[in-house]
């Protein structure tokens, strides 16, 4: 009866820690949803500009892991380990990494947003570059505030705390809606309307999250005066984890572009009709991005405490629990795409289009929930250099010349962009579920 008791407190401790998370990712997916509408009515490109910068941005952000993932997975095995100094030591070291990398990235980006949209989009229609370098510009501005949110974020959502981000997260939401509604149909400002929008969220989020990180008093302590003092061993054990999950996501990202920059040079429709499919396909993957914040704080904490039974018992749970979420909503999506396809295009050729390659995203769903919920876990049992290996070869080597294979070679457009994705999904899944059985992540030291 014990043993039951406390299985039913580990679960209920799960379950009021997630709908927090469930519906920050909600919300943000309806937002985004809004928002997409109101810039697919700028010109017919708009969408499509946005969606390569965001990309772009996407890569940026991947850099940056090296605090958010690595900074997060010590914080929650530290607090595990109840050391509350330790814990006090890595928050404060990672506001000091991720305010000061974020902003010599945005200066120097800033000095080369044209040069940078070149590479991106070569060989574009003139309005689509113009309103991609504009978009980047005020992306960038953004980008140190978006950091900052993140990486705290994620260090109080590693400390148990998942109601905080998510009034954060809600807050940052209806502040870009209204500015986007404000700045995109009121002033008619167009695409500088909708970057503009973004600024002015991100600031807001990166305000109210530091606020509340610094008045928390919980399982760590920040204190200003110490946030600026460099502690290089602390660096170096974030490192370990966050470096090979940084280069991993920098470089998968930086695949991904590489695609959307295929499927841009296949014409302004063809890249309509990815753009729409994959704003759909947000919504179907919302179950896949509530997974790896879960993971990350249960696990790591089961782990810290050296409990490597319940860590593994945990792990298995929510991934099983995310496929079965996740082929659900792709379900749904699937049935409705023509509804939800008419809230971006007006453009009944790209709906068309779209009925076919949504059933390749629901396809794709099965394989990418192991990348988002057995990847996290395995990532904060240390295990980060096996997924950075697995993950680059599988984007490098078998995602982006499929892709160039599908789409340009045998001619078949955005499934053949999605029909790749899913070869090299599979292979991923194949290798993580490898190495979650042999259990050689449960028992690594970091």
């Amino acid at each position: 009866m014990i043993r039951k008791n406390h299985h039913d407190s580990d679960l209920a401790q799960i379950i009021r820690f997630t709908l927090p998370v469930a519906a920050e990712n909600l919300i943000t997916q309806m937002i985004g949803m809004v928002v997409s509408m109101l810039i697919g009515g700028i010109t017919k490109s708009a969408l499509a500009a946005v969606g390569l910068v965001n990309q772009a941005i996407s890569m940026y952000t991947a850099i940056f892991s090296l605090m958010s993932t690595g900074g997060a997975v010590l914080l929650a095995r530290s607090i595990g380990a109840k050391n509350h100094e330790e814990s006090s030591l890595i928050a404060e070291q990672n506001m000091l990494l991720a305010l000061g990398v974020s902003l010599i990235m945005s200066v120097v980006s800033l000095l080369g947003a044209t040069p940078i949209m070149h590479l991106l989009m070569n060989n574009v229609e003139e309005t689509m570059f113009r309103e991609g370098v504009i978009y980047f510009r005020l992306m960038i501005l953004s980008f140190p505030a978006l950091i900052v949110n993140t990486v705290a974020s994620a260090m109080l959502r590693a400390s148990g705390n998942s109601r905080g981000p998510m009034l954060v997260t809600m807050m940052v939401n209806v502040v870009q809606v209204a500015a986007a509604a404000l700045f995109i149909p009121a002033l008619n400002m167009g695409i500088t309307g909708a970057g503009l929008s973004y600024v002015a969220a991100r600031y807001t989020g990166a305000a109210l999250v530091t606020y509340m990180l610094l008045k928390y008093h919980g399982s760590f302590r920040i204190q200003v005066r110490r946030i600026f003092r460099p502690h290089f061993p602390t660096w170096a054990r974030m490192a370990r984890i966050g470096v090979p999950n940084s280069l991993e996501s920098t470089l998968v990202q930086a695949g991904y572009l590489i695609a959307n920059i295929m499927i841009v040079g296949l014409g302004t429709h063809q890249a309509a009709v990815y753009q729409v499919t994959n704003t759909l396909y947000g919504f179907a993957a919302y179950p896949q991005g509530i997974c790896g914040p879960i993971l990350i704080s249960f696990v790591g904490q089961a782990l810290g405490a050296g409990n490597v039974p319940k860590a593994r018992k945990t792990l298995l749970g929510i991934y099983w629990t995310g496929m079965a979420a996740s082929l659900i909503f792709s379900l749904v999506i699937s049935l409705a795409v023509v509804p939800l396809g008419s809230l971006y295009t007006s453009d009944p050729m790209v709906i068309e289009d779209c009925k076919t390659t949504i059933w390749y995203m629901f396809a794709m769903c099965i394989p990418a929930i192991s990348i988002n919920a057995m990847d996290p876990g395995l990532r904060t049992g240390g295990d980060s250099k096996w997924i950075m290996a697995y993950t680059i070869f599988g984007v490098w080597a078998i995602r982006v010349p499929l892709t160039w294979l599908f789409c340009y070679h045998m001619n078949l457009g955005v499934p053949g962009l999605y029909l790749a994705n899913i070869i090299s999904l599979v292979f991923r899944t194949l290798c993580s579920q490898f190495r979650f059985y042999t259990g050689r992540w449960l028992h690594k030291n970091i």
